[in-house]
């Protein structure tokens, strides 16, 4: 479907379910995007933090 150009929006607390229906995914917290992920990108704990409001640290 990506590649005709369809979205589908899945809004899912399983991180298995979410990996394997997802190419890309964007994590909300409050209302707001906190960071968008591709799958080859994507850790738990990262998207774990995103999700919680914790902002990504830059490496030093």
């Amino acid at each position: 479907m990506a590649a005709q150009g369809y979205a589908v929006i899945v809004i899912s607390s399983e991180m298995p379910e979410v990996r394997r229906v997802s190419d890309r995914i964007v994590a909300m917290y409050h209302g707001r995007v906190m960071r968008e992920f591709t799958i080859d990108k994507l850790t738990q704990d990262s998207l774990v933090q995103a999700i919680f409001g914790i902002k990504a640290q830059s490496a030093a």
